[in-house]
């Protein structure tokens, strides 16, 4: 999935008569904070299946988790950077208008043709995206981290990794 885009997210709850949900957080949780939660779908019984709307999320390794047994039933999942090739040069997107949740900044790292690894490019970024002026041919690749501007706690990691050729 790419950064921005709403998403159907279904979620079978197979434990019969136990209440479940999903929950996503831009961090992990801690022993006493939970991070902001991007989207929380309705706790429900199983057996049943609920197919949840999602808004776009932003770029990054975000947490899922159910609220009800949060100790026990969580993952990560990453939503990657949309790229797109444009006169100007890269667009690069890695969140939506509302999706970032205040306090939170991203980090975006470029991976250039011939480069070994990647490098910052942005750090502590607010935008939304931006667009990466390029003159050199070949395959330039994106990801990204999420996190408090304050430096609370680390990121989780990086997003998948996007990429585009320019010839």
């Amino acid at each position: 999935m790419s950064s921005g885009r709403p998403f159907a997210l279904p979620f079978a709850n197979r434990d019969r008569g136990v209440n479940h949900n999903v929950q996503i957080l831009v961090g992990p949780r801690g022993y006493s904070t939970t991070p902001p939660a991007l989207f929380r779908g309705d706790i429900f019984p199983g057996v049943r299946t609920v197919n949840y709307q999602v808004g776009g999320l932003p770029a990054g390794l975000l947490q899922f988790e159910c609220v009800v047994h949060h100790d026990q039933m969580y993952g990560f999942f990453g939503v990657a950077p949309r790229v797109a090739r444009t006169n100007a040069g890269i667009q690069v997107v890695w969140s939506a208008p509302g999706r970032t949740p205040k306090g939170y900044v991203f980090d975006v790292f470029v991976k250039r043709p011939g480069a070994d690894n990647f490098a910052a490019w942005k750090t502590g970024a607010t935008t939304m995206g931006e667009t990466l002026a390029v003159t050199d041919p070949g395959t330039y690749a994106f990801r990204i981290t999420i996190y408090p501007a304050d430096h609370s706690t680390p990121p989780l990691g990086f997003s998948p990794i996007s990429t585009v050729t320019v010839s």
